[in-house]
């Protein structure tokens, strides 16, 4: 069983993101950076709602599986260009174990 920090990419594009909001239902959204507890994506040009409640669907790659995760998070960033930041805070610990290849340290 291969290490979880055996991945071959670890991009933050890598991580497929959809989200769950409210207003819209899903939107598909580019993943630009992570960190432990906010990640920032690009939603091209879907502007979300400053402060609203979204359910952060991910795909995270891995050596032969893609782990599927979920965290409620917060919209506590948006511009009009469609780049936001979501902010979580309850993060289970099998989701940041698999995000960890991934997380910004800065």
């Amino acid at each position: 069983m291969a290490m979880r920090n055996e991945r071959i990419c670890c991009s933050p594009k890598d991580v497929r993101v959809v989200l769950n909001y409210g207003p819209l239902g899903f939107v598909q959204a580019v993943t630009e950076q992570i960190a432990s507890d906010h990640m920032r994506v690009n939603t091209g040009s879907i502007t979300l709602n400053q402060q609203a409640e979204v359910e952060i669907v991910m795909s995270i790659p891995g050596q032969k599986y893609s782990e599927h995760h979920r965290i409620a998070a917060r919209v506590s960033h948006c511009g009009a260009d469609g780049h936001a930041t979501l902010s979580f805070h309850c993060c289970g610990e099998k989701t940041l174990l698999a995000l960890l290849p991934y997380v910004s340290l800065h």
